[in-house]
């Protein structure tokens, strides 16, 4: 008996019908969430978000036409107004409750093929690298976060120095301060652990 396949698509769908009513049935529970896993955070890169100071565009390592180099994106131009512009006000509107900011330190000269402008070439680790702002620059992100109730977290690199290999590790920001934090285990003889709290 041949079926048309109207009829097979009628009875196929008489036939799930049981198991749609058990799936919309199936009560939905709210994982309760606690500390930073409640938080909606954004991400950011500062050098490619957004350029609010043209005045530290004239570093070596400044090159907006190639991937590999800095683009002018700095901390006035994600700090913004605080009010009502592309800064930290608009990832406000965007239901963002936090911002994760990759490393801020001062980089290693720009070479050849490119730059640090995605912080992880650090090699002063106590300054702002300069294509990115100052540290007044830093301190004005923070009040601006504050101010909207913004949660700050900078990256900061764990640096092996016998392996010389990276870990990162997120570090909530709250005062000014310098942690400079010296453990030795194992075969890792000397590992420095680095953060700034804004």
């Amino acid at each position: 008996m041949k079926l048309s396949r109207l009829a097979l698509i009628a009875l196929l769908a008489l036939l799930l019908a049981p198991l749609t009513s058990l799936y919309a049935q199936t009560p939905i529970t709210d994982v309760a969430r606690s500390g930073i896993d409640k938080e909606v955070i954004y991400f950011v890169m500062p050098d490619r978000y957004r350029n609010g100071d043209s005045s530290n565009d004239n570093f070596p390592g400044f090159n907006p036409t190639h991937t590999a180099f800095f683009h002018g994106g700095d901390l006035k131009g994600l700090t913004g107004n605080c009010v009502d512009d592309d800064g930290l006000a608009r990832l406000k509107k965007l239901g963002f409750t936090a911002i994760w900011l990759t490393p801020l330190v001062v980089q290693q000269p720009p070479t050849d093929g490119g730059a640090g402008y995605h912080g992880y070439w650090g090699v002063d680790f106590l300054g702002v690298d300069p294509h990115l702002g100052t540290k007044e620059d830093l301190l004005a992100l923070s009040s601006c976060a504050k101010k909207l109730g913004l949660k700050q977290f900078l990256m900061w690199l764990l640096i092996t120095l016998e392996t010389l290999f990276g870990i990162t590790i997120v570090m909530p920001i709250s005062q000014i301060s310098i942690k400079i934090l010296r453990i030795q285990t194992g075969s890792m003889r000397s590992v420095i652990i680095i953060t700034m709290e804004i």
